[in-house]
């Protein structure tokens, strides 16, 4: 369990900094549908050799397995964010996807992998749930609305993971290429375009922030936690996001979290403890 642990807080310290990175990134110079694509052809271009070599994971997942998590973790889900983030802050978001990921999961989980939930355990997925409106509920935007979808997209991946029981890098690469194969032509052809008049640097931070750490090492994390704690539990671990993320946002893109939102926080740690730490 103690691995499975680190693995998760490894991979909250990644995608808490890929938040505040995502909200500034898109109030400044690229727009989302670039960071997507600087996101998942740097992925793609490091992790092409694992699906060259292990292919698509047809026999346990089927095309229509692998079309579910290239939606759930890879482009769409990504996209869901990057433009949620154009109109809420990275506090908001970070509360609301990890917290509402770790409340479908752990409902999902319990109907179609037949995890049981303690009691202990619901009231942690109550606490996260009631933080996380706190937060992400303070603005009224179409921001948190995306911010739900992607939440959604997220848990599904989840579930569909601890499902098929696949390797933890093959996951990711299925997702990155995947998301490259069918993104990135789209995304020349029809999507409006900032990166021609973006500074060189925004450009590398994005993609190797966004293309490595993100979707490479912090999903691979991720994919370890899940499959040594199980769906719940990983997911709720990932809940810890919106602490990191409001003391991040608050250093580097000066959004001050209110006393409000700093006791959803506390909240939402507690309830993540209950969820981890609860034993079936």
């Amino acid at each position: 369990m103690l691995a499975g642990l680190l693995w998760g807080l490894l991979a909250v310290g990644i995608w808490a900094g890929s938040f505040v990175l995502l909200r500034l990134g898109v109030a400044t110079t690229l727009n989302p549908y670039d960071v997507t694509a600087l996101r998942f052809a740097t992925a793609a271009f490091v992790l092409a050799p694992v699906v060259w070599r292990w292919g698509w994971a047809l026999p346990r997942l089927g095309w229509g397995g692998v079309a579910l998590a290239v939606t759930g973790a890879g482009a769409p889900y990504a996209l869901l964010v990057a433009t949620g983030l154009q109109f809420a802050p990275a506090g908001h978001a970070a509360a609301l996807i990890p917290g509402l990921t770790a409340v479908f999961t752990a409902i999902f989980g319990y109907w179609f992998l037949k995890e049981p939930i303690t009691a202990l355990a619901w009231v942690g997925a109550a606490l996260i749930l009631g933080g996380t409106i706190a937060i992400g509920g303070a603005g009224a935007s179409i921001g948190p609305v995306l911010f739900v979808l992607a939440a959604l997209l997220w848990s599904s991946y989840v579930i569909l993971v601890r499902r098929a029981a696949l390797d933890s890098l093959h996951a990711v690469a299925i997702v990155a290429v995947g998301s490259a194969l069918t993104y990135l032509p789209i995304y020349v052809v029809l999507f409006p375009k900032a990166i021609d008049s973006a500074p060189l640097g925004d450009i590398a931070l994005q993609a190797l922030y966004q293309g490595l750490l993100t979707t490479v090492v912090g999903l691979f994390a991720f994919n370890r936690a899940i499959a040594s704690l199980g769906a719940a539990r990983g997911a709720a671990l990932a809940a810890l996001i919106p602490v990191s993320t409001l003391a991040l946002a608050a250093f580097f893109l000066a959004e001050r979290p209110g006393v409000w939102e700093q006791g959803a926080a506390v909240l939402i740690g507690l309830g993540v403890g209950l969820v981890t730490f609860s034993r079936r």
